[in-house]
């Protein structure tokens, strides 16, 4: 059965339900949060899913890859 019947068939709907578990996830991994009921990155077996793609799903979720602000510089002898 296709999901969006699926969840219609609990009366719910499913773009509703897809938005809301989209922020679900986007909170859990805005706190650093890892659930072993996320498959996103834990394999049904409970075996944590191949390293390439946790390091994508951090990079995602943590900004990693943005380039970080660089500090001001100061010349030798100047005053801060």
């Amino acid at each position: 059965m296709p999901q969006p019947e699926a969840v219609g068939a609990f009366g719910y709907d499913f773009r509703q339900v897809v938005e809301m578990i989209r922020e679900a996830n986007a909170l859990l991994d805005e706190a650093g949060l890892s659930l072993d009921s996320d498959p996103r990155r834990v394999a049904k077996s409970g075996a944590a899913q191949d390293a390439a793609q946790l390091a994508a799903i951090e990079i995602a979720a943590t900004g990693a890859a943005s380039p970080r602000a660089e500090a001001p510089t100061t010349s030798p002898g100047a005053t801060p």
